[in-house]
């Protein structure tokens, strides 16, 4: 469970958090890190919003070049909890690597369907 402790760098404007990030060490991966960065966005000439910017880059590997994943939403008002937000960002990020799972899966089955027998 995410607490407020847990939200690192934490930027104020006028009392009220704009932006933090949320540092996760992946267990049973080789020095796997991953930093979620939220910040509030906010139109020019308002002075708040409901709606957050979660972004998280998953280093370059020897294979791959590193992934970003953004992802824009609004909350249903004004002063919900840090954790919340963070925990509806990473929420997107999940649903979203369970269908890149999926897609792979599918690529994996048919890339072995395709050698079949060589």
């Amino acid at each position: 469970m995410l607490s407020l402790k847990d939200l690192v760098n934490r930027v104020y404007r006028d009392k009220k958090c704009v932006a933090f990030d949320y540092e996760m060490v992946v267990a049973d991966a080789d020095n796997l890190f991953l930093r979620a960065m939220f910040a509030k966005q906010i139109p020019s000439g308002e002075s708040d919003s409901k709606v957050w910017r979660m972004q998280i880059i998953i280093p370059r590997t020897r294979d791959c070049d590193s992934q970003v994943y953004t992802f824009v939403y609004e909350m249903p008002k004004l002063d919900v909890p840090l954790e919340l937000i963070a925990g509806t960002g990473l929420r997107f990020f999940q649903l979203y690597l369970k269908e890149e799972v999926q897609t792979k899966s599918l690529l994996d089955f048919e890339i072995g369907e395709l050698l079949k027998g060589m």
